[in-house]
């Protein structure tokens, strides 16, 4: 973490400056630095400076009721598609309330390829943490999970690592948001392609959630859609 330099306004404009970090973006190349990733992560545990409850409460809502600027739920109820993907969502978020869940340590809430740097000595830094907060650090894995769906050897391994410290419980609801947060963004600001690539990334997951809950076979995972983070 590159701690701030300046902030400040500039009109409606809020922005930060901070010390330049040579890297270059993951991206695609996560099966190699799995290691170093997850154990990133694992320093998360405890981290949080203000420990405290609420992460449960605001994937709920994120889900139930949506934001002004993110999670926008008319983006997907607008769409028969995205709508029918909503309607299940829903259903794992109304079942929610009362999964239980870490409130103490440090989520960065926005853990995926893009926002993790690497050179050729390993991790060079994550960055983009103005939205972290204290919760559960299963949240990280379970982004990191949502954009490493497409490949079979990180999304068992993610889920395995997931299982240690989570309840299938609390890993469908991190899912369910994750699935209207970059859903509704593609459907609002990204192209048809991108929209309907994520809508097909979202019936994989839930028919996945459905089956680890049953104990049964996942279904064939979705084609075409690299590990890389969001489009």
């Amino acid at each position: 973490v590159r701690e701030f330099t300046w902030w400040g306004t500039e009109g409606p404009i809020s922005y930060t400056v901070r010390p330049w970090v040579e890297g270059r973006v993951l991206g695609g190349e996560l099966r190699r630095y799995r290691g170093e990733v997850l154990s990133l992560i694992e320093r998360h545990a405890g981290a949080a400076p203000n420990p405290g409850a609420g992460l449960r409460e605001t994937l709920i809502a994120s889900v139930l009721e949506g934001f002004t600027d993110w999670c926008v739920l008319d983006s997907m109820r607008n769409d028969p598609r995205a709508a029918a993907v909503l309607a299940r969502v829903q259903d794992i978020a109304r079942c929610s309330r009362e999964v239980a869940m870490r409130t103490g340590d440090a989520v960065h809430f926005d853990f995926h390829h893009g926002n993790i740097l690497i050179d050729d000595a390993g991790i060079a830094s994550v960055i983009d943490w103005e939205g972290s907060r204290a919760g559960d650090r299963a949240f990280e894995l379970a982004t990191l999970l949502y954009y490493s769906y497409p490949d079979p050897v990180l999304r068992d391994e993610l889920w395995e690592r997931a299982g240690e410290i989570a309840s299938h419980e609390a890993m469908a609801l991190f899912l369910a948001h994750m699935i209207v947060r970059q859903t509704e963004w593609s459907l609002r600001l990204e192209s048809r392609e991108a929209a309907d690539r994520y809508l097909k990334l979202a019936d994989f997951i839930l028919s996945d959630l459905d089956a680890r809950r049953r104990g049964g076979a996942a279904p064939r995972g979705p084609s075409g859609a690299p590990a890389r983070g969001p489009a």
